[in-house]
């Protein structure tokens, strides 16, 4: 840009003052200000990381919430107080430790015409037809247990500059976990052993 600038002898000005990209001292002077802009960026960049990561370390920060668990306008999670959606969240986990397959809760659960609880849009719940992996996500997430989780999976740059791809990570790796954050539909123990299934 300062090329074309230059070449059509246009003039450069910010709130500082007004540069001409034709001389040296004008293009020293703008590539000067677009190294400390970069910097700035990167220093604004890194201090909001922080601020979202102490955040995380508190719990306290607002992260999208399944459905059956609902955000207060204070801040404070709360159970959906429709009693359906937290009678089929129960019988998923239910069913699960005493069936040990996401396949057999869905056939239960079809087989009794009952539909899953889904968070639409991170507001309203709508009901769906089971599946395998609605089940799953249910089984997995440890919001139903309590738990505020942060870092649980890793965004990985694909070879020849493809689309990167988000990686789950194995909670050993997890970067935060603050139990008791939420309302439990289940205890941490019975969480631990479902995913070690």
């Amino acid at each position: 840009m300062l090329d074309l600038c230059a070449y059509h002898q246009c003039l450069i000005a910010d709130r500082d003052g007004v540069y001409d990209a034709a001389t040296p001292n004008g293009r020293l002077l703008l590539g000067m200000k677009g190294i400390v802009s970069e910097v700035e960026l990167h220093t604004l960049r890194g201090r909001l990381i922080a601020g979202v990561q102490q955040k995380a370390q508190r719990g306290d920060l607002a992260l999208a919430l399944p459905a059956g668990l609902l955000r207060q306008d204070d801040g404070r999670v709360v159970k959906d107080p429709d009693r359906a959606v937290a009678h089929a969240i129960l019988l998923v986990f239910e069913t699960f430790l005493t069936r040990k397959s996401a396949s057999h809760v869905v056939g239960l659960l079809r087989d009794q015409g009952l539909r899953l609880p889904r968070r639409h849009r991170n507001v309203e719940t709508v009901w769906r037809t089971p599946t395998v992996a609605a089940v799953i996500a249910i089984l997995r997430n440890p919001a139903y247990a309590g738990t505020f989780v942060y870092g649980k999976t890793r965004t990985q740059p694909q070879p020849g500059g493809g689309r990167p791809q988000q990686r789950r990570l194995p909670q050993s790796a997890w970067k935060v976990m603050v139990h008791d954050r939420y309302p439990a539909y289940v205890t941490w123990e019975p969480f631990e052993r479902i995913a070690a299934i």
